[in-house]
């Protein structure tokens, strides 16, 4: 009977495999992931794959399997079978190789010999400047989180951000986030959320803000509108949406960004938001009105229904386009036909200091003619040259730019000649009272010396004013009040009580 010795076929375990080391036949090694079993007694070279894959071989692949080296390493050995983890992948090495020398290089400069094994996801938090990113990383820029999708080196500085590598990331998942108040040289990234002005803004551009945001408007959506009161407008003032701001008397909001915009005039800038009155106590011609401003002259009150300037005007002479003009050193830009024109100092023409007068025309940029009353004649100057300083203005109740808004009664006492009277004006003249229907300088007709205002309006005395274009009566006293000579006859006129002087034979009175 045959006889077998068990110790020549049985394998023998000799671990990892080692260089220059005397191998027998059947002597088992395990390199990488697998075991071998030898073939031929030799003594190993530097390189197992050097004996492995000679013909005929020295060594039999025994058991496959694989061998967790860990996260990838830089200059390091992998053999078939090894199992690394770069970034949130697993690869499994299908052809042995050293790995490359820098990070920068990474798995991917010998990529051909790496099988995806498993894929994953790494969380690598906020993103970072000139950080090694790998397939699968994560990370959060901003409101936005990324998914690497290509293998790269992020810029160097933040200004370059991570959309100076956009096309190796692709949106992993969307947010918002609340930078506060908008701010100028900062960095803004996608989903960014800002509050500037009334409203909340949402960045739809990566940008690095610029020292006003009215510049950088292109790069912002508006999110959230609100209203902000930002008191009186003011033309160096930026405006943002929903900014609210009073003018006059009334309350406007924003619906652009802008600056310099007059909110009355500004329609594509500005939407009424509220109509008010604001009281501005009595109108003075030196002041400039806006819209919705209530004013006081004597016994009535007005509202502007449109904005009114004063204009300060300077008269150098008379020699313009005709006797009856005015030269002016000043622009006659702004002032229109029916605007009130007091002159405060110097005098020359027959012209009179703190007289009420009207611009009639406006000859030219530098031209003007004025009259004794709204609409009246030209007043023809008596000399040609002289110099006086006037404050031009819309003076109530210019319709142009003012509306009554409550009427009452003013008492003046005794009616005076060469005096302004207003509309609501009281007076007494005789035994009767007088109620003034047109603001007007008044003149008695007598041949009284003309006062310090000059002469006023033909016929505006209360008791000769027949046709009722100045005064009404308000209460009459005796009605033969008014007769002044024998032979004297007392008629209703549009003023009330009137007399119709006599007529004698040498002279007649009026």
């Amino acid at each position: 009977m045959a006889e077998f010795k068990l110790g020549r076929i049985r394998f023998v375990w000799k671990n990892e495999w080692a260089t220059a080391t005397t191998y027998y036949k059947d002597d088992v090694v395990r390199f990488g992931g697998k075991t071998y079993v030898c073939q031929v007694g030799h003594t190993s070279v530097a390189d197992f794959n050097t004996d492995l894959d000679i013909s005929p071989t020295k060594w039999n692949l025994m058991s496959d399997g694989q061998r967790w080296r860990d996260a990838w390493s830089v200059s390091t050995a992998y053999q078939e079978g090894d199992l690394v983890k770069y970034g949130g992948t697993i690869y499994v090495c299908v052809d042995a190789h050293t790995s490359a020398a820098t990070t920068t290089l990474g798995l991917e400069d010998n990529s051909a010999d790496w099988n995806l094994f498993i894929e994953g996801i790494e969380n690598q938090g906020d993103w970072t400047v000139s950080t090694r990113y790998k397939l699968n990383d994560i990370v959060r820029y901003g409101a936005i989180s990324y998914i690497c999708v290509t293998a790269h080196t992020s810029a160097a500085d933040t200004t370059s951000g991570l959309e100076n590598n956009i096309a190796n990331w692709q949106v992993f998942s969307q947010g918002l986030e609340n930078k506060g108040n908008w701010v100028t040289a900062t960095r803004y990234k996608l989903n960014d959320v800002v509050k500037q002005g009334a409203s909340l803004w949402l960045c739809n551009t990566y940008h690095t803000a610029a020292a006003a945001f009215i510049t950088d408007l292109a790069y912002w959506t508006q999110l959230v509108e609100g209203f902000e009161f930002e008191s009186t407008w003011s033309s160096g003032t930026t405006y943002q949406l929903g900014d609210i701001v009073r003018y006059g008397g009334n309350a406007y909001v924003a619906k652009t960004v802008h600056s310099g915009s007059n909110p009355v005039t500004g329609t594509a800038n500005w939407d009424l938001f509220s109509e008010n009155l604001k009281y501005q106590s009595n109108w003075s011609g030196s002041t400039s009105y806006r819209i919705g401003e209530v004013v006081k002259v004597n016994a009535n009150t007005y509202l502007a229904t449109a904005d009114s300037a004063s204009y300060a005007v300077v008269v150098t002479g008379s020699t313009g386009t005709g006797t009856n003009t005015l030269t002016t050193s000043t622009s006659t830009s702004g002032l229109t036909v029916g605007m009130t024109i007091r002159f405060t100092s110097g005098t020359f023409g027959g012209v009179l200091q703190d007289a009420r007068y009207y611009v009639k025309e406006i000859v030219g940029a530098n031209e003007i003619r004025i009259s004794i009353s709204s609409g009246g004649a030209n007043l023809t100057l008596t000399t040609a040259t002289g110099t006086m300083a006037a404050t031009a203005s819309a003076e109530p109740p210019n319709t142009t730019y003012w509306s009554l808004l409550s009427s009452g009664i003013y008492w003046r006492s005794s009616w005076t000649d060469d005096t302004e009277y207003y509309a609501g004006d009281v007076v007494n003249y005789g035994a009767n009272t007088y109620y003034c229907i047109l603001a007007h300088r008044s003149e008695g007709d007598d041949g009284s010396t003309i006062g310090a205002q000059g002469g006023g309006n033909a016929l505006s005395r209360p008791d000769v004013d027949i046709t009722g274009t100045y005064w009404n009566v308000m209460t009459v006293g005796s009605e033969t009040s008014v007769l002044t000579t024998t032979g004297d006859i007392v008629y209703y006129g549009g003023a009330g009580p009137t007399r119709l002087p006599v007529v004698k034979k040498d002279r007649c009175f009026v």
